[in-house]
C-alpha cells in the first residue's frame, strides 16, 4: 500500500537565465479616434504699451544712388547743379553773371541728357520735359534751345540762345534731368564765360565813364572844377562814338542810358556829327542848363581795343561864340561877332549898352561867358575901335571889377549906370573860347 505524499520539499537553486527569445511581429495600426468638440474663442488680450524709439539710420548718399525706386540723385558742380528731384527728375540750373536760373525745356535735345549727366560725374541720364520740378526759387530762366555735341563740361557750353534770351519760356517749362548710374566720374567744368562782357570804364582830365555794367557806363565831364552829369536828351550813337575815340577805344560807342548820377548835370541836347574830335565841341545846350534829371544820365558802351586816349583835341576855330540870355536884374548879350571876339552890351532901364574896357579883366569875361552857359573867355580891349563897327548905345558900364562868383557882369562893382567918359572906340569885346557853332 502507498502511503500519504509527504510535505514538498526545500526549493531548489534558480537555474541559470535563458537566453532571449526572438522579437514577434509588428501588430496592426489602431483605428482613429472620435474628434473631440470645438474649444471655445478665447477673449482678445489688451494693446500693449508702446515700445521705445528706435535709433535714427545713418544719412543716405543720395548721388550714388543708383536710379531704382528711388528719387533721382541730385548733384551739382560749381556751375551747374541737380535740385527738387522726385522719382521723375531734378530741376538743372545754371550760374551766371552772378545769378542761379533755369533751364527751359524749348528744343532741348534728350541726348543732352547723357552729356550733362556725364559731367555731374554719373553715365548716362534722360531728359524730363514738361515736369516743371517744383516751384523755382529764381526769377531767372537763362537759357534756351540747348543743343550740346557731347563732350561738353557744363551745359553753358552747349550751343544754345543767348543768355537771358528765352523768348515766352514759363517755369513751367524748366527742364529735369535724371541721371543713372553710380557716380564715380570726375565733375565737369565750364570753359566758356560766366558772366556777359562788361562795358569798360576810362577816365580822363575831362571825361570819365564810371559805374559800368554789361550794358553801359555812366558819362560824366568836368567843367568849372566839378564833375557832372549829361543828359540823354539828343544823345545818341554818334554822340557816344565821338565821345569813346577820344577817350581811346577803336570803335566808338553806343549810347545807352544809364542814371543814377548825382551833382550837377552839365550838359544836355548833345548833337555830334560823329566828326568831331571831342564831345565837348559837339553843339549842345548852354553848359549847367537842362530839362533833365539823373534819371535821364547819358551812359555809353565804348567799343573795339581800348589805347591811351590821345591829347585833347583844341576846340574848332568858330567865330568867338555869340547868345545872349536874360537874368533876373537885366541881361547880357555878345554881338558883331569875329574871329577876334564879339563886342559886349549889358541891357540896363529896358536899354542896350556897352561896356567900357578900362579897367575890364579876364575875371570879367569869364563871368560874361558863364552867365551865357559857356565855357572860358578872354577880354578884348578896344574891341570896337580894332575889329568891329562901333556901337550907337550908351555906354553903361565902365571900370568894372568881378570877384569871380557873381552870375551876371551887371552884379559886378562898377562905377554909375552911364556915368563915364568912354568913348565906343573903348568898347571891350569877349571871347568866349571853347565855343560851339551854334548855341542850342
Amino acid at each position: 500500500l502507498v502511503g500519504p505524499q509527504g510535505p514538498p520539499g526545500p526549493s531548489g537553486a534558480q537555474g541559470v537565465q535563458g537566453t532571449r527569445g526572438l522579437a514577434g511581429d509588428e501588430g496592426h495600426v489602431g483605428g482613429v479616434g472620435l474628434m473631440g468638440d470645438d474649444g471655445k474663442l478665447g477673449t482678445v488680450g489688451g494693446v500693449g504699451p508702446a515700445g521705445p524709439m528706435g535709433l535714427a539710420g545713418a544719412e543716405g548718399l543720395a548721388d550714388d544712388w543708383p536710379h531704382t525706386k528711388f528719387d533721382c540723385p541730385n548733384a551739382a558742380t560749381d556751375t551747374m547743379k541737380l535740385e527738387h528731384c522726385n522719382r521723375q527728375g531734378c530741376r538743372l540750373e545754371v550760374f551766371f553773371a552772378g545769378e542761379w536760373g533755369t533751364v527751359c525745356d524749348k528744343n532741348f535735345a534728350r541726348e543732352n541728357a547723357h552729356t550733362l549727366c556725364r559731367a555731374f560725374g554719373f553715365p548716362s541720364g534722360f531728359a524730363k520735359l514738361g515736369y516743371g520740378f517744383g516751384t523755382s526759387s529764381y526769377d531767372k530762366i537763362w537759357l534756351s534751345n540747348v543743343m550740346c555735341v557731347g563732350d561738353e563740361g557744363d551745359v553753358g557750353d552747349c550751343k544754345h540762345s543767348p543768355w537771358g534770351v528765352v523768348g515766352k519760356c514759363e517755369h513751367k517749362q524748366d527742364i529735369g534731368l535724371c541721371c543713372t548710374g553710380f557716380k564715380t566720374g570726375s565733375l565737369g567744368r565750364r570753359v566758356g564765360p560766366s558772366d556777359f562782357p562788361r562795358c569798360r570804364e576810362a577816365r580822363t582830365e575831362w571825361a570819365r565813364l564810371v559805374d559800368c555794367d554789361y550794358k553801359k557806363c555812366r558819362v560824366e565831364v568836368f567843367h568849372d572844377e566839378k564833375w557832372g552829369t549829361v543828359c540823354d536828351n539828343g544823345f545818341t550813337d554818334k554822340a557816344a562814338g565821338v565821345l569813346c575815340k577820344s577817350l581811346g577805344f577803336s570803335q566808338g560807342g553806343v549810347s545807352r542810358r544809364a542814371g543814377h548820377g548825382k551833382g550837377m548835370i552839365w550838359l544836355d541836347n548833345v548833337r555830334c556829327k560823329g566828326n568831331e574830335k571831342n564831345m565837348e565841341w559837339c553843339p549842345h545846350s548852354p553848359w549847367g542848363k537842362h530839362s533833365c534829371d539823373h534819371d535821364m544820365d547819358a551812359g555809353v558802351c565804348c567799343l573795339g581795343e581800348q589805347s591811351a586816349p590821345p591829347p585833347k583835341a583844341p576846340g574848332p576855330k568858330y567865330e568867338c561864340a555869340g547868345g545872349s540870355q536874360s537874368v533876373s536884374s537885366g541881361a547880357t548879350r555878345l554881338i558883331e561877332c569875329t574871329n577876334k571876339g564879339c563886342r559886349l552890351e549889358v541891357k540896363h532901364a529896358d536899354e542896350w549898352g556897352t561896356v567900357c574896357s578900362g579897367g575890364f579883366t579876364d575875371i570879367n569875361a569869364k563871368i560874361v561867358c558863364r552867365s551865357l552857359g559857356l565855357p572860358g573867355g578872354r577880354y578884348i580891349r578896344d574891341y570896337s575901335g580894332r575889329y568891329a563897327k562901333q556901337g550907337w548905345q550908351k555906354v553903361w558900364m565902365a571900370e568894372t571889377k568881378c570877384s569871380g562868383s557873381e552870375s551876371w557882369i551887371g552884379s559886378c562893382k562898377h562905377k554909375p549906370w552911364g556915368i563915364n567918359e568912354c568913348t565906343h572906340e573903348q568898347e571891350v569885346g569877349i571871347c568866349c573860347d571853347r565855343a560851339w557853332p551854334k548855341i542850342v
